[in-house]
């Protein structure tokens, strides 16, 4: 059987077709570059222009929040047994973090923190999340859901923050 081959116009190498990614606006149907090539390009663009694409991000997010919003809940609708079981087990990691000597007085304090954080949206316009300074589940380090953990800070830098523990 003839296998058929195209040259990556990045490196050079004559490779197998399925080596290339489908294109149907190009004449023989697949990209110019490999796959491999392809991926090293856009790791790099993405590496050079980190600021730029993130920028680009928050803006979408803000632009398109309604949006996300309404997509996020016809999921949730269309995906009940789905959303349940994560809902239930995001309680359940918070449950396993929350120590036992915690008193109401905290626990009302931590209410208020979601609160602050709902109230200065509608403030500002900006979303804002209760974050745990030290994650929950971090890879070297975890925390408790304690109010001396948690802090009201803008929704961009919690999620780009991750569930790492920054110093």
């Amino acid at each position: 059987m003839i296998e058929l081959t195209k040259e990556c116009s990045s490196c050079g190498v004559e490779k197998p077709t399925d080596k290339f990614t489908r294109n149907k606006t190009k004449k023989w149907g697949l990209d110019s570059q490999c796959k491999l090539c392809k991926s090293r390009q856009d790791k790099e663009y993405r590496r050079k222009n980190k600021h730029k694409l993130r920028k680009y991000f928050e803006e979408y997010h803000v632009l398109n929040r309604e949006r996300k919003i309404r997509i996020a809940c016809t999921w949730q609708s269309n995906n009940k047994d789905k959303s349940n079981y994560n809902k239930r087990k995001n309680e359940i990691k918070r449950m396993k973090r929350l120590p036992s000597w915690i008193t109401k007085e905290e626990f009302k304090q931590i209410e208020a923190l979601y609160k602050k954080a709902k109230d200065l949206f509608k403030e500002t316009g900006n979303e804002y999340h209760v974050d745990h300074i030290i994650p929950l589940n971090g890879k070297l380090v975890s925390g408790l859901h304690v109010l001396s953990n948690l802090q009201v800070i803008l929704a961009k830098d919690n999620l780009s923050k991750s569930n790492r523990f920054m110093i």
